[in-house]
Parts: structure tokens; C-alpha cells; sequence
């Protein structure tokens, strides 16, 4: 070979090896292929351990330690690994060899990568719509809503919803800190873990001019007790907002039950609802305590009242004196019997009722159009309701209640408590009454118990009326201004 040939091979060498310092031998034999963008370069080098030549200067996007988000002059990106000493902004040159590392199943890159000795400008796109094709890519999502204040760890995901509905999954990989519930526009590197996309933030700005908050749901009835069952309801003054709720007292979510009609519990529960609505932050979280009321919970006692018309003793006992072998006119007269009372009246063109006594018996004579009234009387301490009533006696069956006659002359209610208001039976013809037996309870008059924790300047008063001025857990009554109620305190 002659001397100038082999003075043109050495000055071939050195412009190969100045092109690229840290090229290997398999390099300059010419097995590695160049790239010219990053659609070719993914194509030449697909698989984890293929290698490429960079023939094109990359633009650094952002930077997180070692991971480099990328894009060439058309656009497209790509995720680098490397040295952490670029910033965004920074223009990666040509000519490196870059091995493919993927990262689930998305395309990777690494290696020498050569120092950046410019920088350049560039925007990030706005995008509605997260596709397949943006994985790796750095974009925007304008009017992102969160509903709960973000986590500060790395590996928690979360939701954000857009104004469209549209759920994207988040992941804090870049360690920022937590923003608050709000809408916000969020720059983020669209990634993918186990064959979904997750959304990697780099940055929030919060859009206060699209903060708006779904209203809370409200409960009807609020917390309070019940008996054997009780219908719930809930309604949200935000339209098109959907509830969500919870039997448990757990946290609800929009995972949660999902209301659709009223709620029937036949036993005690804590139910917490929560408002969603699209492209708005979730409601706050509203709770309603139900207690299912027992005989034990409300100190139930049974008592009973007897009537005995054919007893002259017991009438004496009533106020009443009948005169032997005639009556006596009880129209309108009320007879108390413990916490007892009993009325009869004269109905429109009817004869009076009467107690009558011939041959030494005595009994109540009641008269078709006649009306018996029954009531028990209430104390500051207990509330009375009767349960049953049991009339013993001649046509009792022609006594009616609420225009149906008595089975055997029995009246009973289902009511655990009984009915602590005024019960009337009809007379349809003329019956004969030897004796009324009246059943009824005694209890603490708590119908209905709501919890009341509210701090307002009250009063409080245990039930013999004496003032409390530290109330502990129990039943009260609590005035304010002109109102009293009966309350259970709740500290």
C-alpha cells in the first residue's frame, strides 16, 4: 500500500473517532444504524438491549434526578435515563449511542449522552384527550378537578376528573407537594404501569375562577332514633349531582353505594353521604347517626287502668255516687284513673250515657250516637300511651274505632310506647259495659331522639325540671329563648 493511502485510511480514522469519542468498535464497523428522529430511532431500537445511533439533537423537556423527558424537532418524545445535570430547556446534540431499557412495556433510552452546550425555547401541549400515542410525552390538562387534597408520597395514586367526566389516574412519582381540593390546570409525563396509563404531575396551577364545590347532601329525616324500620332520604341542591353512601361509617367515595331511592334500615347505623358532579369538586362529607329505639332504651313500664262499672267500691273511688235501683248522668264527666282518663259524651239526638244500678248490679249503659273518649295524662318526668284496651261486657261488639268494630272487644296498637294521645270509640248501639281494662306504658317520653351538640346559649334541664348547668350524655329538655324541647345530649 503506498504511503498516501494509508495517510487517507489514518485521516478517516480520526474523523470517525472525533464524530464519536465514545463509539465502540462494533460502532465503527458499521453494525449500529443512526437514527435521524425519535419515531425512527423506537423503530431501529425496540427492544430492551437494542442500540442506535442518535443522529439528531434532542430538547429536554423536564428533569426528574435521573429521568429525562424529551422531544424532537417534530414533536414526538421520549424518556431518557442519565445524567441529571440538564434542565429543561437544554438541547441534547447528535451523535451518541443510545441502548432501548423499556419501562413497562414503553420505550426507554440510555446512555453516554454528551453535555448540552445550548438551550432553546419550547411550549408543552394542551391536551383534553390522553391517547397511547402521548405516552412519554410532557403535556397539559386544563381543568383537572381534585377532589381530595393530593398525597405527598410517590407511590399513591389518585383520581382528577375533567369538565368532561373524563377519570384520569394520578401518580406524585416527582415527589411534589400536596395541593387542596380545587380545580386546577396540571402539567403532567404520561406514563403506564401495568398496562394503564397513569399521569405523572410536574406542576399545578390552580384555576380558582372553575373552584366551584357540590352541595352537601341532606338527610331527611336527620340523625334521630326509630323503631323496627325507618325510609331515609337524600336529596342535593346541585343538579345532576350524584350521592354516594355508606352504611358503615366509612369514608364515602364515588366507588360507594350509589343513592337511587330512600334508604330502609330496620336497625342502627351511621350513614355518611357525599355529592358528585362533573367538572365540580366533590361535596363535603354530611353524617347521620340512627339509632333503633328498644323497650330498654326508653325505661318502659306497664301499667294498667280498670273501669269496674259493676264494683261499687271502684266507683266510689271515681267521685262516682249511684243512687240504688236508679242512674246516674256521666255526660261529659271525666274519670281518672291513674294516669287514666275517661269521658263519655252524647252524641246529636242521642240519650246521655249513664251508669245504671237495678238489683244490686251496676254497670255503663251507652247509648248509639255516644262517643268514649280515652287519654292519658303526662307528667315534666314521663310520657303514658295505651297500649290496649279490653271491654268486658253485653253488645260489646257494636263498639267501633275508626268505623271498624272491635274484635272481641279488644283494641290494641303496635306502637312500642302506645298512643299518648286521645283514642275514641263509637257507640252504634246501645251496650252494656261491666268493665274497661286499659293497658298502657310509662316511659320517658322520647319518641324521637336527635343528638344535640349544637353551642348556643341554652339552658338545660333534667327531666324534674331542676337546671343542669354541665349537662353529661342523656336526655334533657333544652330551652332556648321561648322554646323548649325535649333533646339527647350528646358531649
Amino acid at each position: 500500500m503506498k504511503l498516501r493511502n494509508i495517510k487517507y485510511v489514518v485521516i478517516v480514522l480520526i474523523q470517525i473517532l472525533i464524530y464519536n469519542s465514545t463509539a465502540s468498535a462494533e460502532d465503527l464497523i458499521g453494525n449500529i444504524k443512526t437514527a435521524w428522529n425519535i419515531s425512527e430511532m423506537q423503530s431501529l431500537a425496540p427492544n430492551a438491549g437494542d442500540r442506535v445511533r442518535v443522529g439528531f439533537e434532542l430538547t429536554v423537556v423536564y428533569v426528574h434526578e435521573n429521568q429525562i423527558y424529551v422531544r424532537d424537532k417534530e414533536g414526538m418524545s421520549m424518556l431518557l435515563t442519565g445524567s441529571n445535570d440538564y434542565h429543561a430547556g437544554n438541547v441534547i446534540p447528535s451523535s451518541w449511542i443510545a441502548t432501548c431499557s423499556p419501562q413497562n412495556g414503553s420505550p426507554r433510552y440510555t446512555g453516554a449522552m454528551p453535555s448540552s452546550l445550548k438551550s432553546t425555547g419550547f411550549d408543552i401541549p394542551t391536551v383534553s384527550v390522553i391517547t397511547a400515542a402521548d405516552v412519554n410525552r410532557i403535556v397539559t390538562l386544563e381543568k383537572v378537578v381534585f377532589n381530595e387534597a393530593t398525597p405527598v408520597t410517590s407511590t399513591s395514586l389518585f383520581t382528577g376528573v375533567t369538565e368532561n367526566n373524563d377519570k384520569f389516574t394520578f401518580r406524585n412519582m416527582f415527589s411534589l407537594g400536596s395541593v387542596t381540593p380545587g380545580s386546577y390546570s396540571v402539567t403532567v409525563a404520561v406514563g403506564v404501569m401495568d398496562d394503564q396509563v397513569i399521569l405523572y404531575p410536574t406542576s399545578y396551577i390552580f384555576k380558582s375562577d372553575n373552584y366551584e364545590r357540590v352541595s352537601p347532601p341532606v338527610f331527611t329525616p336527620g340523625s334521630c332514633t326509630f323503631r323496627s324500620s325507618l325510609y331515609i332520604e337524600l336529596t342535593c341542591e346541585t343538579r345532576g349531582a350524584i350521592i354516594f353512601y355508606t352504611l358503615d361509617g366509612s369514608e364515602p367515595t364515588d366507588h360507594s353505594l350509589r343513592y337511587t331511592t330512600p334508604i330502609e334500615i330496620n336497625e342502627s347505623h351511621t350513614i355518611k353521604a357525599v355529592a358528585y358532579a362533573s367538572g365540580m369538586v366533590r361535596s363535603e362529607t354530611v353524617t347521620a347517626v340512627y339509632t333503633e329505639l328498644h323497650e330498654s332504651d326508653l325505661n318502659i313500664k306497664h301499667r294498667k287502668a280498670d273501669y269496674l262499672f259493676s264494683d261499687s267500691s271502684s266507683l266510689s273511688s271515681l267521685g262516682l255516687n249511684v243512687p240504688e235501683d236508679g242512674e246516674l248522668n256521666i255526660a261529659n264527666k271525666v274519670l281518672v284513673n291513674g294516669y287514666v282518663a275517661m269521658k263519655c259524651t252524647t252524641g246529636t239526638g242521642s240519650d246521655d250515657p249513664v251508669i245504671i244500678s237495678a238489683d244490686g248490679e251496676t254497670m255503663l249503659k251507652l247509648y248509639p250516637g255516644n262517643m268514649l273518649y280515652l287519654a292519658t295524662m303526662q307528667s315534666n318526668r314521663y310520657t303514658y300511651g295505651i297500649i290496649n284496651v279490653i271491654f268486658e261486657g253485653e253488645d260489646i261488639w257494636d263498639i267501633t274505632y275508626d268505623g271498624k268494630p272491635l274484635e272481641g272487644g279488644v283494641w290494641t296498637t303496635d306502637e312500642l310506647i302506645g298512643i299518648s294521645g286521645t283514642i275514641i270509640f263509637n257507640i252504634d248501639k246501645i251496650t252494656l259495659i261491666d268493665k274497661i281494662v286499659i293497658n298502657y306504658n310509662q316511659s320517658t317520653g322520647m319518641d324521637e331522639v336527635r343528638e344535640d351538640t349544637r353551642e348556643t346559649d341554652v339552658q338545660y334541664y333534667n327531666l324534674d325540671g331542676i337546671r343542669v348547668l354541665s349537662p353529661v350524655e342523656g336526655i334533657y329538655i333544652r330551652v332556648e329563648g321561648n322554646k323548649a324541647e325535649k333533646i339527647y345530649y350528646k358531649n
